[in-house]
């Protein structure tokens, strides 16, 4: 579509998924093709990380975003999880980490000269332990032509 886009996460195992798209060559067999994605080792849930985006706009020498798309982790509000014996009951950093994510964005969002688009992505069971005041909306993987039907929840300004 012409983005630029670049991708930040705490794991460096989770690299290729983020610069390889899943394709089928012209015989028919499973590979890879770029993605376009830049990828960045880099912690987001890091106070120093929205420190320099509210102060310079930006991370590093990259260009100040326009879209922002984050997926934390949803091990704390899958409803598999609280099935399975041996999953760790959920902390509080956990629970509140959607909600401390659009603290985070708002902010970031109000030190800007002009508008920034901000997405959550999260599995529908995240909804009861959100309590911010934002529009959500679900999508299923089989609404963009994927073989999964897999829903997902998105918190969007």
């Amino acid at each position: 579509m012409g983005a630029r886009c670049f991708g930040f996460d705490v794991d460096e195992s989770v690299r290729h998924s983020y610069e390889n798209d899943p394709s089928v060559d012209s015989d028919g067999r499973s590979c890879y093709e770029s993605s376009g994605m830049i990828f960045r080792l880099l912690n987001v849930d890091s106070d120093e990380f929205w420190a320099e985006l509210n102060l310079r706009g930006r991370i590093g020498s990259f260009p100040p975003p326009d879209i922002i798309h984050a997926s934390p982790p949803c091990r704390a509000f899958t409803s598999i999880g609280r099935l399975a014996v041996n999953h760790p009951p959920r902390s509080p950093q956990e629970v509140r980490r959607i909600d401390v994510l659009i603290e985070r964005l708002r902010r970031y969002e109000s030190t800007l000269n002009r508008p920034v688009v901000w997405q959550i992505e999260n599995v529908p069971d995240s909804r009861p332990f959100v309590e911010s005041d934002v529009f959500t909306v679900t999508l299923c993987g089989t609404m963009m032509g994927h073989r999964v039907f897999r829903h997902r929840l998105f918190y969007c300004n």
